[in-house]
């Protein structure tokens, strides 16, 4: 029974992370493009969500 409810449960779980994660890979490559180029220019990698063209200022997690 423990057993059955887990599954039931990974697959709730996976029916919510799967739209989710066909919307943000998008934001994460602009995000890595970011990271890479700071990288490069010798400079401490910082996000900074204006950086990567959001309009949420994100820099803070809450």
């Amino acid at each position: 029974m423990l057993w059955n409810i887990s599954d039931v449960l990974m697959g709730v779980m996976a029916i919510i992370n799967i739209p989710v994660i066909l919307i943000l890979p998008n934001t994460a490559m602009k995000a890595l493009k970011d990271y890479e180029r700071q990288l490069k220019m010798g400079m401490n990698p910082v996000f900074k969500s204006k950086d990567i063209g959001m309009k949420e200022k994100l820099d803070c997690w809450k």
